[in-house]
């Protein structure tokens, strides 16, 4: 008899603790949200720890570095510098989709960028600037989506190498990447 009420009590210790777990999952969003799937695109997926530093050694002899926040993001340690990613999808594909997902917590807007390089110091793409919330949002895990405006784009591997680019405006766990998606088709009309 006394098993049967350790039983019960276990048995309610871990129905109240699930609960208490899932109450407090469900209040606050902690995963980055990218906006629902679009039929017939193909999606590739950046964590933020899939972008670089663009250079780790200045100009005036700073360093540049990331720190790992939590769930594969980061942000900016040391001196301030954009964050780089490769971006190879299959020649003559066309982006549909560019998002990133962030967290910022002042009132510094961060930069966010697509960029094609020929390597004879030409390039194509474009740069947007994410405004921080009015209010300010101090919760770093209130996460974010920026949709960038300068889709569709087809992609031309023979003559362009494609990165994105995130910049936040300052170091310091104010500005964290999450990630980036990347939205595209096979060719026009099919996935």
């Amino acid at each position: 008899m006394t098993e049967i009420n350790r039983r019960r009590m276990l048995g309610a210790i871990g129905a109240a603790t699930a609960g208490a777990a899932a109450s407090a999952f469900s209040a606050k969003s902690v995963f980055a949200s990218f906006s629902a799937p679009v039929p017939g695109l193909r999606y590739r997926k950046y964590a933020g720890t899939d972008f670089h530093p663009r250079s780790t050694l200045q100009r005036d002899g700073s360093r540049s570095d990331r720190a790992y926040f939590d769930n594969g993001s980061i942000f900016s340690s040391g001196a301030n510098d954009v964050f780089v990613a490769p971006l190879q999808l299959p020649d003559g594909a066309l982006i549909r989709d560019i998002q990133f997902s962030y967290s910022l917590t002042d009132d510094v807007p961060i930069l966010v960028q697509f960029y094609g390089f020929d390597l004879e110091n030409h390039f194509t793409g474009f740069s947007e600037t994410i405004a921080p919330p009015i209010p300010s949002d101090p919760d770093p895990l209130h996460i974010r989506t920026y949709t960038m405006t300068g889709t569709p784009v087809r992609v031309d591997n023979s003559t362009w190498g494609y990165v994105l680019r995130y910049g936040p405006q300052e170091p310091g766990p104010n500005h964290i990447l999450w990630g980036a998606r990347v939205g595209w088709q096979s060719h026009e009309g099919a996935g």
